[in-house]
C-alpha cells in the first residue's frame, strides 16, 4: 500500500485518506454522496484520448445514453427529418426508406415497451441544478466577525518581534512589525490621537519630531531634531509648529548611516566608498533644501522622513520601525506645504556612473523617476491644496517653481488621467464613491515602478488614503494587506466584486483591476459576502449560489410537457400496448383454435351422421368458448394493432416537440462540441433547441439578424489563436437555459458559484477543487442568464481563491497536507478512513452474484474428452457467448451499463424458469436453450467487468475476474456433489447421472428416453424415471 498523501473532510464529517499514487490528479465532491471523487472529464471526439496526463482522467468521446425507444424513433424518422428543426422534408427517397423502416420499428417498438424505462428522462433533485455539497471546517486567518476568530492562534501570531528588522535592504519606505511597543516618554501622546476608531491603530494630529530652526548668533540657520511634545511643552502658547514636509526619492538621494551601509552587498570597496561619501552629501544636502524650504514658507520647522521618524532609540536612520511609517499620511494632512527635491540618480554618483547636471531635459527626467514611486503619490494627494507645490533641483536657480496641485499630474504621471480623478476627489471639485475611491487608486499604486520591500506596501500606501487603517501585519502578502484593509473600511464591497470579474490575461496580478468585458466594478453587483481572509488570494465566502458541473457523462436529460388530456391517454395507450396486443393474440389465437376444432368436429358428425342431443351439446359449448374468446381478441386486436402502427408517429408527438421546462444540469466537455450532436445525446433528437450562448464568454459570438440577436458558434482562429496558452478548451452546456459556451481553462472546472451580477446577466465562476486546502479555485469567470438561479441551491460557507497560488499547486502536486491551512475545528467525528476502507464490502456483494452468475452461464468443464462433438448443447453455449460480445460492446458504448445488466439479469431469470417446462428429450430446444444462455453470458460478464471498474484498480480487477471465472465452476461441483451426497435413496444418484449424461454422452438417444450407464450395465431412463435394460 503507498503512502497516503493526505485527508479530506467531507460536508458530512467522512474523513478520507487520498494516497499517494492519486494525489496529483483533479478531484471533485461528487454531488450524488458529498465523497471526494477523481474527475473523470469526457471529450468531444476521440481525439481527446482516454489518458489522464493533463492531472484529470479522460475517457474520450462522450457516449450516446439516450432511451433505445427514442434512439428507434429517431432512425425511423431520420430519413425525413431536418437537423437543426422540428420540420420533416418528405421527399421520394426519404419517404421511401421511411416505409421501409415503419413495420420492423413497429415491432421493434412493441417488444421495448415492455421493459420498464422512463422515456422522459432522469428527473433529480426535484428539477434543480446538482447541489455542491460542502462545508468548511477551518479557521479564517482574519475573520470579518471577530468572534470567529481562533484568539489563541491569532496572540500566537501577533507576538511582536522588535529584535528583528522587517526589511533588511529597504532604501524607500520600510514598514513596521506588529504592536511595536511605544516607549514611555511617548505615552502621554496617546491622549492627544483619535481613538473612536473600533480599536484601529490611532491617528495623529501632528508628528512626533520635527526638525526646528534656531539662528546662531552669525546669523546663520541650522536644524535640530526635536520631540513636539517637549518643545510644546517648553514653549506652551508661543510655540508654532507649522511645517513643511519635503519629499524626496531615495533612488536619488542616499540617506543610509555607516552601520546600515555595512550590511548592504555591494560588489566592491570602491563603490562602498563611494556610497558612503553620497550617503554624508545627500543626507546634509537634504537639510539645507529643507531649512531653505522652511524660510521661504516663513515656517520654522520642517519635516523630513529619516530625521523624525525614530525608534526608541531616538536615533536618526534609513530604517525604523516605528509606527509613524504608516502615519505619513497624517503628517502629511497636518502640513503647511510640501516641498520637492529633485536631483540626479545614485547611480550617476557612482565610480561607473555617468554625472548628470542640472538642465531642463534632465529635470523632466528627475520629476518623472519621483513620479513612479510608490510613495510619492499618496504625498501629492492627501497635501494642502491652499499651498502650490514646491519645485527644488539640484543646481537648479535659487527661485523654486511652484505648481498647483491640480495641474501637477500631467507634469510627472503617464496615468495623469486616473491621478488627476483623484487629485480631483481631494480638492473636492469631483466626488468619488468609496468603491471609485479605492479602485482607481488601486489601479494608481498597482502602475508604481517601485521595487517590492514588503509584499503589503501597496495597500499600506492605499491605507493613508482611507479613514480607518488597520494594523499592519508583516507576514501578509500584498491581497491579504488589502483585504483587511478593504474590510476594515466602507469601499461597497469592493473584495466581493473583485472576485466576480474575468482577468484579461490568466496570470495578472490580483490588483490589475481590468475585466475582459471592459466592465468595472461598480457595474457588478455582488450576491455574496467574503466572511474572512484564509491566506493569499484566498477568503471565505459565504450566500453564494452553486452547482456541480457533470463531466463523465452525457445523459437523456428529463423535460417538462404541458399536460393535456390527450397526450395523458397517449401514454396510457403506448404503456399499455403490449399487453393489449399479447391479450389480444392470446384469445384471437385461443378462439381461432377451438373453433376449427368445433368445425372439424361438426364436419365429422355430419360425415359419420352421429347427431344425438349430447354431442350437439358438447359442440354447442365448444362454439360458445371460441366465440367468447374468439370476439374479445378481435376487438382488442383491432386497437392494439393500429396503436402498434401508429406507435413511432405517437412516441415523437408525446415525447418530443415544444419543452416547458428541463432538468437543470451543467455538463462539461473537453473540447468545442457540435451543439447538434450534443442536443442528440442529451434529447435523443436535433430539434435545434441547444444554441450557443451570445455572450456567455470572450469566445461566444453574435450577429444582427432581422431585428434578433442570433448566436453564433466561436471562430475557430479566436480558438487556435488562445491555445497556445497553457489552458483546454472546453465546453459547458447549460440543460436549463439550453446554451452552450466555450471557454478557456487550465483545468476543467468542476463546479459553478454565481457569486453576482452585471449588465443583466450573472457573473458564474467556475471554480476547480484543491482538496488539499479544500478550496474552489477560481479558473474562468462566465456571463449565465438570470433565470439559472431559479433552479440553483445556495452553497454553504466555502472556501475560494482567486487562483492557485505556486505554493498551492505545488502541495497539490505533492499530495502533501497543509495542516496549517486547514485547521479542523476540534470536538468533530475523527475517524481516519483507510485507503480501501470499502472493498470488502464489494467484494461480498459483487463475488456472490458473480460465483452464481459465472457458475451457471460460462460454458461449464465436461469431463468427457468429446465435449466438442458438433451439435453439443455446450458448443451452443460457445456459440452464444461468442455472437453477444461485439453486441454487446456496441450497447454498452451507447446506453447505460446498469440497462443492459438489468435486461440481461430479467431475461436470465425469466429463461431460467422457462427452462423448467422445455422438454429435455428435443434435442433442438436443448440447444436453443443453451445459445440464449450463452448470449446472456456474454452480456452480463463483460457489463460487470466494466462496472467493477468503477471500484478497482487494474490489479485488483484481473484478481477478482479470475476468482469470478473459477469460483463459479468450483462452486457448481461442489453444489453438484453435496446434492448427491445428501441423496437418501438411488434415484438422486440416477437423476444426477441423467443430468451429467444429457451434458456429456455421445450415446444415440432414441425418442422420449435418455441412456446412462450404471453398475456397468447400460439402461434406457424414460420421462418418469422408469429403467429398463438394453442390449
Amino acid at each position: 500500500m503507498s503512502k497516503p498523501a493526505g485527508r479530506h473532510r467531507d460536508a458530512f464529517g467522512r474523513q478520507t485518506i487520498v494516497e499517494q499514487e492519486d494525489a496529483a490528479r483533479e478531484m471533485y465532491i461528487r454531488p450524488s454522496d458529498g465523497r471526494l471523487a477523481s474527475l473523470v472529464v469526457q471529450g468531444s471526439n476521440e481525439n481527446d484520448l482516454k489518458s489522464s496526463s493533463a492531472g484529470w482522467i479522460r475517457m474520450g468521446q462522450m457516449r450516446r445514453q439516450v432511451s433505445p425507444i427514442i434512439d428507434l424513433v429517431h432512425w425511423t424518422y431520420s430519413s425525413v427529418s431536418v437537423e437543426g428543426s422540428e420540420e420533416r422534408h418528405y421527399d421520394g427517397a426519404g419517404t421511401l426508406s421511411l416505409l421501409l423502416k415503419w413495420v420492423p420499428s413497429c415491432i421493434v417498438l412493441v417488444i421495448m415497451l415492455l421493459i420498464p424505462q422512463d422515456l422522459e428522462g432522469n428527473k433529480r433533485n426535484g428539477g434543480f441544478y446538482d447541489p455542491v455539497r460542502y462545508r468548511d471546517w477551518g479557521y479564517s486567518k482574519v475573520s470579518r466577525n471577530a468572534a470567529e476568530n481562533s484568539s489563541q492562534e491569532l496572540e500566537e501570531a501577533e507576538e511582536p518581534q522588535d529584535d528583528v528588522p522587517l526589511l533588511a535592504d529597504d532604501i524607500e519606505m520600510s514598514s513596521v512589525s506588529h504592536h511595536v511597543q511605544i516607549s514611555d516618554r511617548h505615552s502621554e501622546l496617546e491622549t492627544e490621537f483619535d481613538d473612536d476608531f473600533d480599536d484601529l491603530p490611532a491617528r495623529q494630529f501632528r508628528p512626533r519630531y520635527l526638525c526646528f530652526l534656531h539662528q546662531d548668533p552669525n546669523g546663520a540657520y541650522h536644524c535640530q531634531t526635536r520631540g513636539v511634545t517637549d518643545f510644546m511643552r517648553e514653549h506652551e502658547d508661543s510655540a508654532a509648529t507649522d511645517f513643511i514636509f519635503l519629499s524626496y526619492t531615495r533612488k536619488q538621494f542616499c540617506v543610509a548611516t555607516e552601520k546600515e551601509l555595512a550590511t548592504w552587498d555591494l560588489p566592491d570597496a570602491e563603490t562602498r566608498r563611494a556610497y558612503g561619501l553620497a550617503a554624508i552629501q545627500d543626507r546634509q544636502t537634504l537639510l539645507e533644501y529643507g531649512i531653505k524650504a522652511a524660510l521661504s514658507a516663513g515656517k520654522s520647522a520642517f519635516w523630513l522622513d529619516f530625521e523624525c521618524i525614530r525608534d526608541g532609540d531616538n536615533e536618526a536612520k534609513a530604517q525604523s520601525q516605528s509606527e509613524d511609517v504608516y502615519r505619513i499620511c497624517d503628517i502629511v494632512r497636518a502640513a503647511h506645504s510640501l516641498a520637492i527635491l529633485l536631483g540626479p540618480p545614485i547611480s550617476s554618483k557612482l565610480p561607473s556612473g555617468v554625472r548628470q547636471s542640472y538642465d531642463s531635459n534632465h529635470v523632466k527626467l528627475w520629476l518623472h523617476e519621483w513620479g513612479t514611486r510608490l510613495w510619492t503619490l499618496p504625498e501629492i494627494l492627501l497635501c494642502s491644496s491652499e499651498h502650490r507645490i514646491t519645485i527644488y533641483a539640484i543646481g537648479g536657480p535659487s527661485q523654486p517653481e511652484q505648481l498647483a496641485k491640480r495641474n501637477f499630474a500631467g507634469r510627472a504621471w503617464k496615468d495623469s488621467r486616473l491621478v488627476r480623478q483623484l487629485v480631483d476627489h481631494y480638492e473636492a471639485s469631483v466626488h468619488l464613491t468609496p468603491l471609485e475611491l479605492v479602485s482607481i487608486a488601486l489601479e494608481c499604486f498597482s502602475s508604481r515602478q517601485t521595487d517590492q520591500f514588503h509584499d503589503g506596501d501597496i495597500a499600506y500606501a492605499l491605507m493613508g488614503l482611507l479613514r480607518r487603517r488597520p494594523a499592519v501585519n508583516k507576514s501578509d502578502t500584498s491581497f491579504e494587506a488589502f483585504a483587511r484593509l478593504s474590510l476594515a473600511n466602507d469601499s461597497d464591497n469592493l473584495l466581493e466584486r473583485l472576485l466576480c470579474m474575468l482577468p484579461v490575461h490568466p496570470d495578472a496580478p490580483w490588483h490589475k483591476i481590468k475585466d475582459a468585458w471592459g466592465a468595472r466594478l461598480w457595474d457588478i453587483e455582488p450576491r455574496c459576502q467574503i466572511a474572512g481572509i484564509v491566506d493569499d488570494q484566498t477568503v471565505t465566502l459565504d450566500g453564494a449560489f452553486g452547482a456541480t458541473i457533470q463531466w463523465d457523462s452525457t445523459e437523456q436529460v428529463a423535460f417538462f410537457k404541458r399536460s393535456t388530456l390527450i397526450r395523458t391517454l397517449g401514454k396510457i395507450l403506448l404503456r399499455g400496448v403490449p399487453a393489449y396486443l399479447i391479450f389480444a393474440l392470446v384469445f384471437t389465437i385461443t378462439g381461432g383454435v377451438l373453433l376449427q376444432n368445433y368445425n372439424n368436429q361438426t364436419k365429422q358428425s355430419g360425415n359419420d351422421g352421429d347427431n344425438d342431443d349430447d354431442t350437439e351439446s358438447d359442440d354447442g359449448a365448444l362454439k360458445s368458448m371460441a366465440l367468447g374468446l374468439l370476439i374479445p381478441g378481435i376487438i382488442f386486436l383491432i386497437p392494439s394493432g393500429l396503436i402498434t402502427l401508429f406507435a413511432p408517429a405517437m412516441l415523437l408527438d408525446i415525447y418530443r416537440g415544444k419543452f416547458w421546462s428541463t432538468q437543470a444540469l451543467f455538463i462539461g466537455i473537453e473540447g468545442m462540441v457540435d451543439i447538434g450532436e450534443a442536443e442528440r445525446h442529451l434529447f435523443g433528437f436535433n430539434h435545434g433547441r441547444l444554441k450557443w450562448s451570445t455572450n456567455g464568454s470572450t469566445l461566444s459570438r453574435h450577429q444582427y439578424k432581422d431585428g434578433e440577436c442570433v448566436a453564433l458558434p466561436p471562430l475557430e482562429d479566436n480558438t487556435k489563436k488562445q491555445s497556445s496558452r497553457k489552458e483546454t478548451l472546453f465546453t459547458l452546456i447549460d440543460t436549463y437555459a439550453m446554451t452552450a459556451t466555450c471557454f478557456y481553462a487550465a483545468k476543467p472546472p468542476s463546479t459553478v458559484i454565481v457569486c453576482g451580477q452585471e449588465g443583466g446577466m450573472q457573473r458564474a465562476v467556475l471554480c476547480s477543487y484543491n482538496w488539499t486546502t479544500q478550496t474552489f479555485v477560481r479558473e474562468t469567470v462566465l456571463r449565465v442568464k438570470t433565470l439559472v438561479l431559479d433552479r440553483m441551491f445556495r452553497v454553504d460557507r466555502f472556501r475560494f481563491a482567486l487562483r492557485q497560488t505556486q505554493h498551492q499547486e505545488d502541495t497539490h502536486k505533492n499530495g502533501l497536507y497543509n495542516g496549517a491551512s486547514i485547521r479542523a475545528v476540534s470536538g468533530g467525528e475523527n475517524k481516519m478512513v483507510k485507503p480501501r476502507w470499502a472493498l470488502w464490502k464489494i467484494d461480498l456483494i459483487l463475488l456472490p452474484i458473480l460465483w452464481f452468475i459465472s457458475g451457471w452461464v460460462l460454458p461449464p468443464s465436461w469431463p468427457d474428452p468429446d465435449i466438442y462433438a458438433l451439435g453439443r448443447p455446450g458448443i451452443a453455449r460457445f456459440a452464444g457467448w461468442l455472437a453477444a460480445l461485439i453486441p454487446c460492446i456496441q450497447m454498452m458504448l451507447h446506453l447505460q451499463v446498469g440497462h443492459v445488466i438489468g435486461v440481461a439479469a430479467f431475461l436470465y431469470g425469466a429463461l431460467s424458469i422457462g427452462f423448467a417446462f422445455v422438454d429435455l428429450q428435443n434435442l433442438g430446444a436443448d440447444i436453443a436453450f443453451n445459445f440464449v444462455f450463452g448470449v446472456l453470458a456474454g452480456t452480463i460478464i463483460p457489463a460487470f467487468v466494466l462496472v467493477s471498474g468503477a471500484w478497482y484498480t487494474a490489479r485488483q480487477q484481473a484478481i477478482r475476474i479470475l476468482l469470478w471465472g473459477y469460483g463459479g465452476l468450483l462452486f457448481n461441483d461442489i453444489f453438484d456433489q453435496i446434492r448427491v451426497a445428501i441423496a437418501a435413496d438411488g434415484s438422486a444418484q440416477l437423476l444426477w447421472e441423467i443430468e451429467q449424461n444429457t451434458r456429456s454422452s455421445e450415446m444415440d438417444v432414441s425418442p422420449g428416453t435418455y441412456p446412462i450407464r450404471q453398475q456397468g450395465k447400460e439402461l434406457e431412463v424414460d420421462a418418469v424415471g422408469e429403467s429398463r435394460g438394453m442390449d
